[in-house]
């Protein structure tokens, strides 16, 4: 059964199915209830009873076609009416429910290429995002192992005048010269006064 399909519809069967509507005779199309058969036709117009206009005959559905089925062999007449006049009916609305579902498959086509494009960007998003969190957490590491370092070479009093600096003028690696430059001078001049 077509419902339980899983694969896509390709774009040749798609192409395939609007061929075969175009083709087909213009509608709208209705049909008459024939009693042993029913006729689906273009334009149906009822005329009274038990008879119609139309521009054109499309199919005629016969009651008796029912019986061809060998599993229909014990039914009764009126099974194969009420079957041939559903068939009818199907008939004659596949030619305004075609051209809809066409339509149908159309929109969400183009509603499924929008998201597509949209999780594609979300996709490339958030991997711009992961690198800069990976540039990040690497400047991150690389501060904190600059202030073990420093920690390492230095005793309490120089940590402490080295917080004060990160501080006032943030991550050491990011100071301007001119910052590194008062810095060394700072811890110089405490070293030369015996102040470290």
């Amino acid at each position: 059964m077509s419902a339980d399909r899983v694969e896509p519809l390709l774009s040749s069967r798609l192409e395939e199915i609007v061929a075969r509507e175009a083709a087909a005779t213009k509608g709208p199309w209705g049909w008459f209830d024939g009693g042993d058969y029913a006729d689906v036709v273009a334009d149906y117009q009822s005329t009274g009873s038990g008879s119609y206009s139309c521009r054109q005959q499309v199919v005629r559905v016969e009651a008796d076609w029912y019986f061809d089925d060998p599993q229909h062999a014990d039914c009764e007449a009126e099974s194969a009416s009420e079957q041939a006049m559903a068939d009818a009916d199907f008939i004659a609305h596949s030619r305004q429910d075609v051209p809809d579902l066409i339509s149908e498959v159309g929109f969400l086509a183009a509603a499924l290429a929008d998201e597509r494009g949209v999780v594609a960007e979300q996709r490339e998003t958030i991997a711009a995002l992961r690198a800069a969190l990976e540039l990040s957490a690497g400047k991150v590491r690389d501060a904190q192992r600059q202030a073990a370092a420093v920690r390492e070479q230095c005793g309490p009093a120089q940590a402490a005048v080295c917080a004060r600096w990160v501080d006032e003028h943030g991550d050491p690696a990011d100071w301007p010269e001119r910052v590194r430059a008062a810095y060394a001078n700072t811890i110089a001049s405490m070293r030369a006064g015996s102040q470290l």
